[in-house]
């Protein structure tokens, strides 16, 4: 492995996104749909195919291609790195990190959340400095650094890992006419940066669901000056972020009449296949070479959450210090991180 000398990065102001659920069931969607109601609906069509710059013909030549070949794998894997760059920065911090292993046999799908903080002895980093000293090491391709090194810790094959930046989830919630998000637990940020005036502006959120378009879900998800104990903390701002995630991929899932707009199905196919940073790209035959994954899921495939946790007892990690800057880091408590690969794979679906 490489080896990169830790830094110190309190200027940076990143914050992860959380996961991208969606990926692999709205391609699936999207394929199904679009070449359906193509098929059938010539306005449909029109409206669809000129604003992706494709045609129905050529959507279900590469989706049979894709169909007559299938994923064979048992699982299919992806990292999520999430990126807030705001106009006055340029943090290349992924604070949240997420793991979506989706079993093809079964559409049971794992979703491993890799704390922030998790400290890589042999880089003399924090797991989540990865990807920007994966600028450095391989600028051509950016993501192989945390690529290999959470392979190396899990013992699992990445295929695909996808960067999000928030400007992007932003745009989608509004896209499909925003997002209903429950709020456990009430709280308000008295300093919440304003971007027009440049100052500080206060925001409230009421426990219950709330309807949010994409501004509201951006503040909800960056509020981190909460005078509340708990909400106040960067662990449930990581919590937020995942619910804004999560309800997105329920409103791509659950809402048919998305679907049924030739314009809108055209702005998320042009995000899936042509706006979002993926590594490798992904195309229609490739994607429909999933259909498989993408049913079962849809039919039966249940969730399920980890977390590598460090405040019980009993957890995987534990708390502590590096050595050189004294920063905050988590560790394995075994001291080995056999054990980490170890509660990966037992937990698999």
């Amino acid at each position: 492995m490489i080896n990169i000398p830790f830094r110190q990065y309190a200027n940076f102001k990143s914050i992860g996104n959380g996961f991208l659920l969606a990926i692999g069931t709205f391609i699936f969607l999207i394929l199904v749909i679009i070449i359906f109601i193509g098929i059938k609906t010539k306005n449909y069509t029109k409206i669809f195919t000129s604003n992706t710059n494709t045609t129905i013909s050529q959507l279900y030549n590469n989706a049979k291609l894709g169909y007559n070949n299938p994923y064979k794998e048992k699982y299919l894997t992806f990292l999520i790195l999430g990126l807030d760059q705001r106009e006055n920065g340029n943090s290349l911090l992924t604070d949240t990190m997420m793991l979506v292993t989706a079993n093809s046999e079964n559409g049971d799908y794992l979703l491993l959340s890799l704390p922030r903080d998790l400290w890589i002895e042999d880089l003399e980093t924090k797991i989540n400095a990865l990807y920007y000293y994966g600028q450095e090491y391989d600028p051509e391709n950016p993501t192989n650094l945390v690529e290999e090194t959470i392979e190396n810790m899990l013992g699992c094959k990445i295929n695909y890992t996808a960067i999000l930046k928030m400007d992007e989830i932003k745009d989608l919630i509004d896209m499909v006419g925003g997002i209903d998000v429950e709020i456990e637990r009430s709280f308000t940020d008295h300093h919440f940066p304003d971007e027009e005036s440049g100052g500080e502006m206060t925001i409230i959120f009421e426990q219950g669901i709330n309807h949010f378009d994409g501004n509201r879900a951006m503040q909800f998800i960056r509020s981190r000056q909460s005078e509340d104990e708990i909400e106040g903390t960067d662990e449930a701002r990581q919590i937020r972020q995942k619910k804004v995630i999560l309800a997105l991929k329920n409103k791509l899932m659950q809402d048919f009449s998305l679907w049924l707009n030739p314009a809108l199905s055209a702005n998320i196919y042009n995000f899936v296949f042509n706006d979002l940073d993926i590594t490798p790209k992904l195309d229609i035959q490739t994607s429909a070479s999933y259909w498989l994954i993408g049913k079962n899921l849809f039919l039966k495939g249940h969730q399920t959450e980890l977390e590598l946790k460090w405040k019980e007892e009993d957890s995987i990690l534990i708390p502590s210090r590096d050595e050189k800057w004294g920063s905050w880091i988590l560790l394995p408590r075994s001291g080995e991180w056999e054990s980490i690969k170890d509660f990966y794979n037992s937990n698999l679906p």
